[in-house]
């Protein structure tokens, strides 16, 4: 097997991960500085949350080996009762989610629409600043992508 073939396996791996184990979606920032211009700035964000500590080892040498940018973080049981330590895989950011998903959304299934939706509005963003508004279509790009975390994520969490 070429070395081609190996990272197309490689990213075609940490695609399915992704689709089964990650999100694609922008996230919210209300610093004080914000809040002083009333301006609420959504940023892109791809990440991958596990369990399995031999996984990351996988995850992260494909993204080392592919020169992509993240940030692990690590959950410990005793702050959540009732769940297991845990790892996280981030990338926040235009510039760096842009390099995630133009590497990865050609071997995803499930979220590749997400992840070109994402580009699209990466693309779009692109030439703007910080404080400049949203055009029609990122504003419909962000409706579609952002977290709602108004329904539980576990089948018999409480709703109250």
């Amino acid at each position: 097997m070429d070395n081609q073939q190996g990272n197309d396996l490689d990213l075609a791996w940490l695609a399915g991960f992704i689709d089964g184990e990650g999100s694609i979606t922008f996230k919210v920032q209300r610093g004080e500085r914000l809040r002083g211009l009333n301006l609420v700035y959504y940023y892109p964000s791809v990440r991958i949350c596990n369990t399995d500590y031999p996984t990351l080892k996988v995850v992260t040498d494909i993204l080392d080996a592919h020169n992509l940018p993240y940030h692990v973080s690590h959950r410990k049981p005793e702050f959540r009762p009732g769940y297991h330590a845990a790892w996280d895989v981030e990338v926040k950011g235009l510039k760096r989610c842009e390099r995630w998903l133009l590497t990865i959304a050609p071997y995803l299934r499930t979220k590749q629409g997400k992840a070109y939706l994402m580009l699209e509005y990466i693309n779009s963003r692109k030439n703007y600043s910080m404080g400049a508004g949203y055009s029609t279509r990122e504003e419909e790009i962000l409706d579609l992508l952002r977290v709602r975390p108004n329904r539980p994520q576990r089948p018999n969490a409480n709703t109250a």
